[in-house]
């Protein structure tokens, strides 16, 4: 092999080193006196990269003091979906009494004011990151469930308040925020994992099916990324846009959630994956006062008739105990 190679090579190890190191170093110190808080917002734009507060609307928009049915410290991950009569948003509820997380539902009917309606999936293991889609006329949920090592589908069976198991997707494997999407023929979705970090996962992992309820393989260019805290752990719905498929991620560098990034898929088969920065800036990040005052990691936007992007996001502050 080429010397300049190796000393290439070498470089890059020592590189992803130092990264990981540096990224360790500056988690911040535990403050018992503090404790990170996170809320709902809605937003809207001219693009998804482009957003803001919805105008005339109060920020956030879901607490943890909305929820009624659970003792919650906050509330983040949210999901839309529309149906014809209404919006239905669906979120993760931290449970302070077991310290798990649980699967919620606010409903609206115009999108921009919201009530919170009640939990509507519990296990013995966390929950979060509730991701939902239509799939030939019935609901699907792919939640964030890494404590039972497995990406676990499940299916309304009343919509939105009753959900049943249906199988795993992937088994074994410590997998987070697992994100899906069409696109091709055949059902894709990202997730991250498949590395020691106890906060978050350095690494982007992709995995195919011809179906959604299809046996899943995972790509033979995965991990995609691997060691980049930054841009490998997914932060919310993957977009297509006329074909065009963006994914988020968020940035986990010097902390968990920091700010939203987003990326286009230039080119994707069962054998072939790249990608391209969609712009330099986060799609998202901290305001540095009020709810989102620290950070945000979450977004899910959907176009609206006129042309016009509406998002739900999450964001967080510290707060005293």
């Amino acid at each position: 092999m080429n010397p300049l190679h190796l000393t290439v090579r070498k470089a890059k190890g020592l590189l992803r080193r130092y990264r990981q190191r540096r990224c360790l170093a500056r988690q911040p110190v535990f403050d018992p006196t503090k404790r990170d808080v996170w809320s709902i917002a809605m937003y809207e734009g001219a693009s998804p990269f482009d957003l803001h507060p919805v105008e005339g609307h109060e920020q956030p928009v879901l607490t943890a003091r909305d929820v009624t049915d659970a003792n919650a410290g906050f509330v983040a991950d949210p999901y839309l979906v529309k149906t014809a009569t209404r919006w239905h948003l669906f979120f993760e509820v931290m449970d302070t009494d077991s310290n798990l997380g649980r699967i919620a539902v606010a409903m609206s009917r115009d999108g921009r004011s919201w009530e919170y309606q009640k939990i509507v999936l519990v296990e013995p293991f966390h929950l979060s990151y509730p991701c939902v889609l239509a799939h030939n006329g019935d609901y699907y949920m792919i939640p964030e469930s890494h404590q039972a090592g497995a990406v676990k589908l499940y299916q309304a069976v009343n919509f939105p308040f009753e959900w049943k198991f249906v199988k795993n997707l992937v088994e074994g494997e410590i997998l987070v925020d697992a994100s899906p999407f069409c696109f091709a023929g055949n059902w894709w979705f990202f997730a991250s994992g498949g590395d020691s970090s106890r906060w978050y996962s350095q690494n982007l992992r992709l995995f195919y099916a011809d179906d959604l309820l299809g046996a899943c393989r995972e790509h033979p260019k995965s991990p995609l990324i691997k060691g980049n805290p930054h841009i490998s752990r997914p932060a919310g719905r993957v977009l297509n846009l006329g074909g065009n498929i963006i994914r988020l991620a968020q940035d986990c560098d010097p902390t968990y959630g920091q700010s939203v990034r987003a990326f286009e898929v230039t080119r994707l088969s069962k054998t072939e994956y790249k990608e391209r920065p969609v712009r330099r800036k986060p799609v998202l990040s901290a305001s540095g006062a009020g709810w989102n005052a620290a950070g945000m990691h979450h977004i899910d936007a959907r176009q609206a008739e006129d042309g016009r992007w509406f998002a739900c996001v999450d964001g967080w502050t510290w707060e005293d105990r």
